[in-house]
């Protein structure tokens, strides 16, 4: 009996000892999934992505804006600029008579 009894109480110990494993265990999930921590963890997630893409955004409209300026400047330059440059294309092209004549007085001197 002596046996029993002792064994009886590892038993009882064991169990006790997994009960409140469990019950820690089951404390803590339920903390983590109440309403203010998962507000919380929400609320730092979003803030914390929210910072990174404003930071990523600032950097690429920097960037993208210098691009723009850039490309800006060279559009206005080449407007500003295409009197001089198509002459400068006729010439390097050379002038024949065909391209001095306008299209309706071309003649097809092949009619007799």
């Amino acid at each position: 009996m002596n046996d029993l009894k002792r064994r009886l109480e590892e038993d009882r110990s064991l169990r006790n000892t997994a009960r409140s494993i469990v019950l820690d265990q089951f404390l803590r999930v339920r903390e983590a999934a109440s309403g203010k921590r998962i507000g919380e963890q929400l609320a730092n997630r979003i803030s914390g992505e929210t910072l990174l893409a404003a930071d990523r955004a600032a950097g690429s409209a920097r960037s993208h804006g210098i691009a723009a300026a850039v490309i800006g400047a060279v559009a206005a330059a080449l407007w500003f600029a295409r009197e001089p440059i198509m002459n400068f294309v006729t010439e390097l092209l050379g002038s024949g008579d065909a391209e001095d004549t306008p299209n309706d007085q071309i003649v097809d001197e092949t009619e007799g």
